[in-house]
């Protein structure tokens, strides 16, 4: 009966035991990796890190080396190997992190520095698992092994080091170094595939369940610790677990029970287990090979079919109301030590829900509060409500004359009310009849309440931030006039931390706003809730997630002491269900006594626990793994050289980071050795770098990452890059040409001298004789000169002046009439031609415009028509000035008196016994004068002479033909002295019609 009963205890406790991993299916996220996203092939049979971060994982396709976002694969096609099937990774010697062997010959890679090696010759590492018979004996490095399991050698061998292991025969264990055997232990019925070593231990699953440690002198049994402690280990527990060993990362893990436990060798003999995955079906996915990043919580599964599974512990866990009651969450208060209230929904100690019927008819859950005795303080429209402390009776209830928007209380025990129109209000929640009274109307709209110090309440409203003081008087900040406040952090006096929705996080202090720096997604600018965790961060709740960052360095890059600020993105993968947190209420976060930290959201409430979360930060190395040229892959060094001509540079980055993508933030310059700035460019997300040719000159490539929080928080590579020049940009070329350019230059200039010598003597005989030429012809000009100078003298002296003289006198003398008038006539018309000669001749002399002035040119055709009347009269010719009007025109008066003498001259010399009409009008800007006579008309060669003038077809220098008077030339080249043209039209029938055109002056 005794034995009946403890064997039902025993199942009560195995079940109960074994049933309670299974609640924690949600602690943890899976991702695939397979041959549709990197992997080259589906078999991952071995998984090892290497001290740099990355995982190298054993394919049939090859060696791949995983570094959290991409696999770059070693094989046949990029090293000199024999094949591509990976048969081990094993633990690396010295200057090697691990040593696989790979191919149909087992040819040895070392690891190191991220990248795979041929093994040079002289590599003498795990000599005993090479230099083996394979049918006498079988090398054990890894479990579970279906080649081992099928096996029939006589001889076995367990891995421990490069240099030692331990041969296994039937009853005998002994422990070789170097290949000489150090001691040997009895032990008979072994079974292979229950060997691993741990820590340096041979270690033995026993049929009965017992874990069996081989030490030089003593065999003992550990005792099993940790989560498996209550375990009765018997062989029905050793048949029902199975046995991973990882021999390369020197870990051991059992399955059992859907459960994945992580074994350990304490100091003290035992094996102490703790659970690191649960509810994943290791014999299902076929699960070979296991390795655990601890610090990181975080588990590679290698499958001989489906490829590596990553499994992760999410960090944070989500509280929601069980039945269909809203996950939707907003403010949130302490309830008991552990318990919080929110939204009408109470979570205890254990995260057990339980719905509170005293809010069923309340709909607003953007505040609620605890005072100092427990009880409540909740709002709902314009209705303030008073709770008891376990929230199951109204105490007081009053109704105000405003909707109320925030309540907030502070340490006073002063209970906070912002009215949406009227003000701020004020209740002092101590008092025996507590009665809410408007404390300032100049605050409206509050959206969030916090205070300084016992004299300074901030207030945060949907149209700016105010600081509030005790005697009233309210400070408008004008910095946020006009935006919506979503939270307010006073984490110490002088400091406040605000929240703008749709603008990011300012910092007021000193009298100064400080932007905040964004993330690299602008995440922060829905920033909703700041939350110190007491360990130096911060996190702030946003739509896309939330941000972890710390305090320090904020505070830090405010009073300019630092540049780069590091956030690190947690997004619903962590243990959210959504990625889209609440804000808008008060409080925005709750922190509770024992320091952890509820957020709302819009599905449930995210707790954590600040102190259990190691934050996973890209502090690891930068990594070259190829520069290719033009496609043509080059040597990887800190000094680059390039063609002058290359058209295409990349080069290939990588840095082990398996925490979110975003969180990896690598960014590059590339600047000239003279150039003093630059602008970081973010890698791409392949972790390329590329750029297009480039100028000679030697430039500078920096690789930056920003590796975490703290001072030291940038990891950067520098790289030395020299674009060669050209051939013709080389200095030997230059001097080269230069050279050739000054002998061509002085080829040149030899053969132009030499020319220019033999022209110059051709020039100087024709100047020469082009000089003689000159003198003369300037010597018969000077004398021409001086006989014209004479010749008016001449004129004015022995004629003009006789004649004038003689006018006089025979104007007074008593003579007939008749004849008196026609020697008046004569002399008076000499008298007009000589003065018209000399100003002829006076123009010769001057040419500009001093005389030009306003001229009636009408009355000027009368005077001249007065001085040849007496003449035509005595001809019998009539002259009629047919002008009306005063037509003027600015022209030199003199010159164009000469013209229309002359003219008015030849008329009456060829009319006898007829008319000379004259006539002066306007057209456009234009005068046209025109003279008509009945005459005998002009020669036609003579016409066409006067008419070829006009046109430019005549040389203006030659005669009129059949002419010898020097009439008509003064006047033809007094025509262009006033800017005047003559056309004639002539015929003995009709008599000849001057038409004289002046233009406009310009």
């Amino acid at each position: 009966m005794r034995i009946v009963l403890f064997l039902c205890l025993f199942l009560i406790q195995y079940i109960r035991l074994f049933a309670d991993p299974g609640k924690e299916d949600s602690l943890f996220s899976i991702e695939e990796l397979n041959d549709q996203n990197g992997l080259p092939q589906n078999s991952v049979k071995f998984i090892a890190p290497d001290v740099n971060g990355f995982i190298w994982l054993a394919t049939e396709g090859g060696l791949v080396r995983f570094d959290g976002r991409q696999c770059r694969t070693f094989n046949s096609s990029n090293l000199a190997v024999s094949g591509d099937r990976v048969s081990s990774i094993l633990p690396g010697i010295t200057g090697s992190s691990l040593v696989i062997s790979i191919g149909r010959k087992k040819d040895a890679l070392l690891v190191n520095e991220g990248k795979a090696t041929v093994a040079p010759t002289s590599y003498k590492g795990y000599e005993y698992l090479y230099n083996r018979d394979a049918s006498e004996t079988y090398a054990i490095y890894s479990s579970p092994d279906g080649y081992l399991e099928r096996g029939m050698t006589k001889e076995h061998i367990v891995a421990l080091k490069e240099d030692a292991c331990f041969r296994i025969t039937k009853d005998t264990i002994r422990f070789e170094k170097l290949g000489v055997e150090q001691y040997r232990m009895i032990y008979s019925g072994l079974k292979p595939e229950k060997l691993f070593v741990l820590d340096g231990h041979l270690c033995y699953l026993s049929e009965k369940g017992l874990f069996e440690v081989f030490d030089r002198d003593k065999i003992y049994t550990a005792r099993l610790m940790g989560a498996l402690t209550d375990i009765p280990l018997s062989g029905s527990f050793g048949k029902a677990m199975k046995l991973y060993w990882n021999f390369a990362a020197q870990q051991v893990f059992i399955y059992f029970n859907n459960v994945c436990y992580r074994l350990k060798l304490t100091d003290e003999g035992h094996l102490h287990s703790r659970p690191v995955l649960n509810n994943f079906d290791l014999q299902e996915k076929d699960i070979v090979t296991i390795y655990q990043d601890e610090k990181n919580e975080r588990v590679f599964l290698g499958s001989i079919t489906k490829g590596l599974f990553i499994s992760t512990r999410k960090k944070f866990r989500v509280l929601i109301p069980g039945g269909k009651r809203t996950s939707v969450f907003y403010a949130q208060a302490p309830f008991g030590n552990k318990g919080i209230v929110s939204g009408g929904t109470l979570f205890d100690s254990l995260f057990k829900t339980k719905k509170l019927p005293v809010f069923n008819e309340f709909n607003d859950a953007y505040s609620i509060l605890r005072d100092h005795k427990n009880t409540y303080w909740y709002k709902n429209g314009r209705m303030l409500y008073h709770l008891n402390s376990d929230l199951t009776k109204i105490l007081w209830v009053h109704e105000l004359e405003d909707a109320i928007n925030q309540l907030y209380l502070d340490e006073d025990g002063r209970l906070w009310i912002g009215g949406e129109r009227k003000g701020l209000y004020v209740l002092e929640t101590t008092a025996a009849t507590p009665k809410p009274r408007l404390f300032t109307d100049a605050i409206r709209d509050a959206s969030y309440l916090l205070r300084e110090n016992s004299t300074t309440l901030w207030v945060g409203t949907g149209n700016g931030l105010y600081r509030m003081h005790a005697s009233g008087r309210v400070d408008t900040i004008p910095d946020f006039n006009g935006k919506y406040i979503r939270s307010l952090l006073i984490p110490k006096t002088g400091e406040v931390w605000i929240t703008v929705d749709g603008q990011g996080v300012f910092i007021y202090k000193n009298n100064r706003v400080i932007t905040i720096p964004l993330d690299p997604q602008q995440y922060l600018l829905s920033a909703h809730c700041i939350v110190p965790d007491g360990q130096g961060y911060l996190w702030i709740t946003t739509n896309k997630g939330l941000l972890q960052t710390s305090y320090r360095d904020l505070t830090a890059y405010a009073e300019g002491e630092k540049r780069e600020i590091y956030y690190l993105y947690y997004r619903k993968e962590k243990g959210f269900n959504t990625n889209e947190f609440n804000g808008g209420c008060e409080p925005c976060a709750l922190k509770l006594q024992n320091g952890d930290i509820s957020l709302p959201s819009m599905d449930g409430l995210v707790y954590f626990t600040p102190a259990q979360i190691n934050a996973e930060l890209p502090d690891k190395k930068i990594f070259v793994d190829n520069i290719k040229v033009d496609a043509k892959e080059i040597t990887v060094a800190d000094a680059v050289k390039l063609p002058n001509n290359f058209h295409h540079f990349s080069m290939q980055i990588s840095s082990p980071y398996f925490g979110d993508t975003r969180n990896l933030q690598c960014y590059y310059l590339l600047k000239s050795a003279n150039d003093d700035h630059g602008v970081w460019l973010p890698v791409s997300n392949e972790q390329v770098i590329e750029f297009s040719s480039l100028p000679y000159g030697e430039y500078q490539l920096f690789i930056r990452k920003i590796s975490g929080f703290g001072k030291q928080n940038i990891t950067e590579r520098v790289f030395s890059i020299e674009v060669m020049r050209a051939y013709y940009e080389t200095i030997w070329f230059r001097v080269l040409v230069a050279g050739l350019i000054v002998l061509l230059i002085f080829i040149y200039f030899w053969f132009r001298t030499h020319r220019l010598r033999k022209k110059n003597l051709a020039w100087e005989a024709r100047v020469s004789e082009r000089t003689s030429e000159l003198h003369e012809a300037l010597g018969l000009m000077r004398k021409q000169a001086f006989m014209q100078q004479r010749l008016i003298a001449a004129i004015s002296h022995d004629i003009k002046t006789p004649l004038k003289y003689l006018m006089l006198v025979t104007a007074d003398e008593q003579q007939e009439e008749e004849e008196q008038t026609a020697v008046y006539t004569g002399l008076y018309r000499m008298f007009h031609l000589v003065d018209n000669l000399i100003q002829y001749m006076k123009s010769q002399f001057r040419n500009d415009d001093s005389r030009l002035e306003m001229v009636d040119i009408g009355l000027l055709l009368e005077e001249k028509a007065d001085i040849f009347r007496p003449v035509a009269h005595s001809k019998g010719v009539s002259i009629v000035n047919l002008t009306s009007g005063n037509i003027t025109a600015l022209v030199n008066g003199q010159l164009l008196a000469v013209v229309i003498h002359n003219l008015l001259d030849n008329a009456v010399k060829y009319t006898s016994k007829g008319f000379v009409r004259m006539e002066v009008s306007r057209l456009g800007d234009s005068i046209l004068i025109r003279l008509a006579d009945s005459g005998i008309g002009m020669p036609l060669p003579l016409v066409e002479w006067i008419n070829g003038q006009a046109d430019d077809q005549v040389h203006p220098d030659e005669r009129p033909p059949a002419n010898n008077g020097l009439g008509l030339l003064i006047v033809m080249e007094l025509l262009q002295l006033i800017n005047a043209a003559l056309q004639v039209t002539a015929s003995e029938a009709s008599g000849t019609t001057i038409l004289l055109t002046i233009s406009p002056v310009k």
